[in-house]
């Protein structure tokens, strides 16, 4: 591999390592990439004897493993720092959040159809944030188009036969030309992507955050986020005192009077650098206990808000499926959808009740042993976002614990609406099959559809969130999506909502009493286990 046959102009503006390597192979007929490896590799690497493991010696996303001499000899550029470039623009709007590439690019390679015909792959397809080809506007590939295999993003040879050629023989690229549009000029067709790269969103010392498991579910992330930034008449401000500046767009919160050590003005009090979740010490209870009953406050507004509004005239079919009323004769009636909605959506925020209890209410003065909110199967969000908003990432500076509130509570407040929502959607099928998702389920899909939340704080330069007023909140509204909903009550008249006198009770508790509805219990019991979200399958 003395003499190479390269030339610079066929690397081109953002174009991946992966791409730039298969384009060596091709051009010097490299068949094994392990070969590729030992000569462009760091002294560890070429070290190795026999087979190099790839997978485990060389990570092309952060290019270790790698030579820089090695590679300005070989490809005349620096890979290593012509990536790093290129990483560090497209994820700098997120440092804040993880400057770690792992978490905002993907580890298989995607890659557009009209791209890769011409020899070029972007570092821009890897990133999660884009789900289309920002060159050519195109939905990305994952997989191979003849064999359906996902191709990992590094240098493979058990993925990859020849260069730029699937383990199948289905080739990625159009060769037959060689290499003569390897030099041929790209340019970013995507709006949103221009501005993503132009444009620093952390400006006058404020961080972008938010959870990036959210972002990723977007149908189309980068667009969704940069509108939101940009749209300013969205963003609800924080106006001190754990309350919003801006009257519009308000979640349901209950502020109540909140002392500690003997003094008032909780907000003032200011969360201590070592402050974590997970910190059950004594003098925490406190405003462990507060913040419990604060998301509690939350729940209940907005439950008191759907039962006074699209829930209004389906309080008896809600009563019907809670207290498990049918004839005493025949099976269980059907499930209206708005009762079915609303009854497993409390159920499962709830988590520790059967959904026909007659306590399935939530207690603010339930006794709590460490940080706990009101969170249901979206808890592990919840914790993610509390490490993202107090950890490393903001240097472990001390935050007002007004501001602290506020922020939870708008994030456990968009989560309760967006899984009541989520209710709506299965409650139609749901409803007709008298039938729930296990509540692992559940947790998998909670993503589904999630609106996206973006929050802005004052990034600190001294100890603490000191102008914390500039904090603000942005939530991407999905009324439009959730009011396509259409749900039909099978009692489509307050006549027949009414519940008949015949309509008993068949509560567990009841039916062991009453040994003249002994007979349904095996109904009942069947009924009641495919309605169970927390049965084991």
């Amino acid at each position: 591999m003395e003499k190479n046959i390269w030339r610079t102009d066929w690397i081109r503006p953002f174009e991946s390592p992966w791409s730039i390597l298969e384009k060596f192979c091709f051009s010097n007929v490299i068949k094994r990439r392990g070969q590729l490896l030992k000569h462009l590799g760091n002294e560890k690497v070429k070290k190795i004897k026999g087979q190099i493991n790839a997978q485990k010696h060389i990570n092309l996303l952060t290019m270790q493993g790698f030579d820089g001499v090695s590679l300005i000899n070989s490809i005349g550029e620096n890979l290593i720092l012509q990536n790093n470039e290129n990483l560090n623009k497209i994820i700098n709007n997120l440092q804040r959040i993880s400057s770690n590439p792992i978490d905002w690019f993907n580890k298989d390679l995607n890659w557009c159809e009209k791209c890769m015909k011409d020899g070029y792959h972007s570092i821009l397809h890897q990133f999660k944030l884009l789900k289309h080809c920002p060159f050519h506007m195109r939905e990305l590939k994952q997989t191979c188009t003849n064999c359906n295999s996902i191709i990992p993003y590094q240098i493979s040879d058990t993925a990859l036969s020849d260069a730029y050629t699937c383990k199948c023989g289905f080739q990625l690229a159009d060769l037959q030309n060689r290499w003569v549009n390897w030099s041929k000029r790209v340019e970013i067709a995507c709006e949103y992507t221009k501005r993503w790269l132009d444009t620093n969103y952390n400006y006058e010392n404020q961080s972008v955050i938010f959870l990036p498991e959210h972002a990723i579910v977007q149908k189309n992330p980068i667009k969704t986020i940069v509108e939101l930034l940009e749209d300013a008449e969205s963003h609800i401000t924080y106006g001190g005192n754990g309350k919003s500046l801006s009257s519009h767009l308000k979640s349901p919160l209950t502020i109540s009077q909140f002392s500690i050590d003997n003094q008032k003005c909780f907000h003032d009090y200011y969360i201590d650098h070592d402050f974590t979740i997970t910190t059950y010490k004594r003098e925490n209870m406190s405003f462990f206990k507060y913040m419990y009953r604060q998301s509690v406050n939350v729940f209940k507004s907005i439950e008191s808000h759907l039962l006074n509004g699209e829930l209004s005239k389906h309080k008896s079919c809600i009563k019907r499926l809670r207290e498990l009323r049918k004839e005493e004769r025949g099976e269980y009636p059907e499930i209206c959808p708005f009762a079915y909605a609303y009854v497993f959506w409390k159920h499962s925020i709830i988590a520790d009740k059967y959904f026909f209890s007659d306590d399935l209410i939530v207690d603010v003065s339930k006794t709590i042993h460490g940080f706990e909110l009101l969170s249901g199967f979206f808890q592990p969000d919840l914790f993610e976002f509390i490490k993202l908003l107090i950890g490393k990432n903001n240097h472990k500076k001390k935050m007002q614990m007004g501001l602290f509130k506020w922020i939870i509570m708008k994030f456990v407040a968009v989560n309760y609406l967006h899984n009541f929502y989520s209710w709506k959607k299965l409650a139609s099928e749901g409803a007709a099959k008298k039938m729930v998702p296990n509540y692992n389920e559940l947790v998998r899909n909670r993503h589904l559809d999630i609106p996206m939340m973006i929050f802005k704080l004052p990034y600190p330069s001294s100890n603490s969130f000191k102008d914390s007023k500039n904090t603000s909140f942005i939530v991407k509204d999905h009324k439009d999506t959730m009011s396509t909903i259409d749900l039909i009550c099978p009692f489509n008249s307050n006549k027949k909502r009414i519940i008949k006198p015949t309509e008993i009770s068949h509560h567990p508790m009841t039916l062991a009493m009453n040994k003249n509805l002994s007979s349904h219990k095996s109904i009942t019991e069947s009924y009641v286990k495919n309605l169970d979200i927390f049965r084991m399958s």
